[in-house]
């Protein structure tokens, strides 16, 4: 072999050698700047975390927090959302004053135009306990501006922690829903306006104006609050044209356990539709509607899988009377209802 190659192979391995090398120190020198920033961090967020758990037993002396414990906006915020969980009241909003002081809110307002998109969330989920018209602002924009959904539900769900209560209209019309899927995040904003101020979602209801799947789900939240006001819509939603509005219609009067829908549980149970007539079932069982007991006998024998399994459970729910006539269908020869009653006796270990 040429000697002149045999330098150029032998060149080549040496470079290679020496580049590996290089590389194994670059990655080396990044993993112990990396591990010295976390434990940098890690000590900014255990004294801040310590000057905000003594803010309720500091108060009126105004001891600031330092300046440079609020240097990182996006550890300010965690911290703020970790101590929220732990406290309320009047140490939160001593808390909240310290942070104030030393200037934690317009660095968090900073980070609401990160690039960063989990900093763009701690900041808007942060800003909600300010409560000041620049945190309002800043969220508001946020609802306008072309970002992700997570973050324009974190948006709307900090101005409704602050007591703002923008137009339902405009929250709804910022999320660019499709007629066919909600998105399940925006479950968190109806469920907190169902809390506050459910008037304001039967009338929205009422109106007739969203997509099917929005309103499914503005009915799931009503019925998961506890909203016993909306009973007169939720009876007309039962009966809707649209099978997804039914089901949660029907799914929420099971959750609310009032008799008025007695009637309404009756006509849902015999729906064309299988996805209902299963929320009809587990509905009268959560109502506790014994007269309806032989409505969810005949359903044992239903072609779908969905309806025979609840309607067994939802006799297994309705007492022991329910639980006999489950062992008498059990007893029965190779039928489908008497296959669903024995699995389902037997899961529940009551045979």
């Amino acid at each position: 072999m040429d000697l002149s190659l045999l330098l150029l192979l032998w060149a080549s391995s040496i470079l290679l050698a020496g580049a590996s090398l290089v590389l194994m120190l670059v990655l080396i020198i990044l993993r112990w700047l990396r591990s010295i920033r976390m434990r940098r961090d890690k000590q900014i967020r255990d004294a801040l975390f310590h000057e905000l758990m003594m803010a309720g037993e500091e108060a009126g002396e105004q001891a600031d927090v330092p300046e440079t414990l609020v240097k990182r906006p996006r550890i300010t915020a965690q911290v703020l959302l970790e101590f929220s969980t732990l406290v309320r009241g009047g140490e939160l909003e001593a808390a909240l004053d310290k942070l104030r002081r030393a200037g934690a809110e317009r660095r968090i307002l900073a980070l609401l135009t990160s690039r960063n998109r989990e900093d763009c969330l701690a900041a808007a989920e942060a800003l909600g306990f300010f409560g000041t018209e620049q945190a309002r602002d800043a969220l508001t924009n946020v609802l306008s501006r072309r970002v992700s959904l997570r973050l324009k539900i974190a948006a709307g769900r900090a101005l409704l922690a602050m007591g703002e209560r923008p137009d339902i209209g405009d929250l709804l019309s910022a999320f660019d829903i499709d007629d066919t899927v909600a998105p399940g995040e925006l479950s968190a904003i109806l469920t907190a306006i169902a809390t506050g101020e459910p008037e304001v979602l039967s009338h929205r209801l009422e109106q007739d104006i969203d997509p099917p799947s929005v309103r499914a789900m503005m009915i799931d939240v009503m019925g998961r609050a506890g909203v016993y006001g909306a009973l007169p819509l939720l009876l007309s939603e039962a009966c809707n044209s649209d099978v997804r509005i039914r089901a949660a219609a029907v799914d929420a009067l099971g959750r609310l356990g009032l008799p008025e829908a007695k009637e309404t549980l009756a006509a849902a149970i015999d729906d064309p539709e299988p996805d209902v007539r299963a929320e009809a079932a587990e509905a009268i069982g959560q109502a506790a509607l014994v007269d309806l007991m032989p409505a969810l006998e005949a359903r044992l024998s239903d072609f779908d899988w969905g309806v025979r399994f609840r309607a067994a459970n939802a006799l297994v729910e309705l007492g022991e009377d329910g639980r006999k006539r489950l062992r008498l269908i059990a007893d029965g020869k190779g039928e489908r209802g008497a296959r669903t009653a024995a699995l389902v006796l037997a899961e529940r270990a009551m045979a």
